[in-house]
């Protein structure tokens, strides 16, 4: 399983490319989506199938900023940190089946930081991307290769300062 949870004062709403819906809708739990369950111990949190193409609404419920995390059986997490929101605002995160590409598009203008980690081999990998910045008609797209070794970064954005990081660390040699 994938397991998407929220660090927030925010709900998520997951739908697959056939509109079956996982999540919290107006206060109501689904897990239309084949092999979906939310996370009975922890609220906010559902368990996903891995290899599909999901889209993921993430739908203020009070002031503050968010977090939301996945993280995959493969090893490979997104996390995305630091982001405003308020009652009603609605920020969408689309993620590709095998989490190599991203677009995320909030509902208004927002500054915030992108980190994907990964294993690979005897390596734990991670990309963080920090300064990035989008609104609904400025999203951003992230393409990562399956090793980490490369990315793309589309941010139609304002004039941005991105701060770039990237470490490995060695399994057996730490």
């Amino acid at each position: 399983f994938i397991i998407d949870f929220l660090l927030s004062p925010a709900d998520i709403e997951i739908t697959d490319e056939d509109g079956k819906r996982t999540g919290n809708f107006s206060n109501k739990i689904y897990s239309e989506i084949t092999d979906s369950h939310p996370c009975y111990l922890m609220k906010g949190a559902y368990l996903l199938p891995v290899g599909k193409s999901l889209t993921r609404k993430i739908v203020g419920n009070g002031n503050g900023k968010y977090t939301f995390n996945s993280i995959m059986p493969d090893g490979t997490t997104i996390k995305i940190e630091n982001i405003d929101t308020a009652p009603g605002q609605t920020d969408v995160l689309m993620v590709n089946a095998d989490a190599s590409q991203l677009r995320f598009a909030p509902h208004v203008e927002k500054n915030f930081t992108v980190t994907f980690s990964k294993l690979v081999g005897g390596e734990l990998r991670s990309l963080a991307l920090n300064g990035v910045g989008g609104g609904p008609a400025t999203e951003i797209d992230i393409t990562v290769a399956p090793d980490l070794s490369l990315f793309r970064l589309g941010n139609r954005s304002t004039v941005k300062n991105v701060n770039v990081q990237a470490f490995s660390i060695d399994k057996t040699t730490s």
